[in-house]
C-alpha cells in the first residue's frame, strides 16, 4: 500500500524515505539518485507497504513483498542479513531510520 492508501483506509501510517545518496554502494556505482520508502502501520510497525526507485530495483523489491505478505515489523526487516555494500542493505537502512537518526548514524550499525 501507499501512504495514502494506508492512511485514507485506516486514520494514519508511519513512513520513512531512505534516499541512495546516503548508501555507500550507489556511491560506489555513481547513482545515487533515487529512494527507498516503507510504510508501516504505527500501531504494530508491520510493514504494509514498499516503494524502491534505485537501480537493480527489480532485484530487491521480492524483500518489500515478502515483508507485507508475511507480516513482517520493522524490527524483522533489521534482523535479517544485508550484504555492504549492496543495494538491499539500503532496505535494512530504512528499515533501522524509523528507530535512529540516520544523519548521526555510522555506517554498518546494527
Amino acid at each position: 500500500m501507499t501512504e495514502n492508501e494506508f492512511s485514507r483506509k485506516n486514520g494514519s501510517c508511519s513512513c520513512r524515505v531512505f534516499s541512495l545518496e546516503n548508501l555507500t554502494k550507489a556511491s560506489i556505482m555513481g547513482e545515487t539518485e533515487g529512494i527507498i520508502k516503507i510504510t508501516v502501520d504505527p500501531n504494530n510497525n508491520r510493514v504494509v507497504g514498499m516503494h524502491i526507485l534505485a537501480p537493480n530495483a527489480t532485484d530487491i523489491i521480492t524483500e518489500g513483498a515478502y515483508a507485507v505478505k508475511n507480516g513482517y515489523t520493522i524490527e524483522d526487516i533489521i534482523a535479517k542479513s544485508h550484504i555492504f555494500p549492496s543495494i538491499s542493505e539500503g532496505i535494512k537502512l530504512a528499515a533501522q531510520s524509523f528507530i535512529r537518526d540516520m544523519s548521526r548514524m555510522a555506517c554498518c550499525v546494527e
